[in-house]
């Protein structure tokens, strides 16, 4: 099975506006589009209404709100 990590890149305005046409054409699932895919989309309007949104003072805090 395939592992997808995500990554994230910072460059300059022109060097991502002509990065953007290559990686949309072969699907680059990170490909900086502007639209979210369906999850995206959903945990952004969940996230919103305060839904799934954990807050902590330190990271040991934060694990154990979220089980880890």
């Amino acid at each position: 099975m395939t592992k997808e990590t995500p990554t994230s890149v910072k460059m300059e305005c022109d060097l991502r506006d002509e990065f953007r046409v290559p990686a949309n054409e072969r699907n680059c699932p990170n490909a900086y589009n502007e639209i979210p895919n369906t999850l995206t989309a959903k945990v952004i309007a969940t996230s919103r209404k305060g839904e799934g949104v954990f807050t902590a003072k330190s990271t040991s805090k934060l694990y154990k709100q979220l089980g880890i």
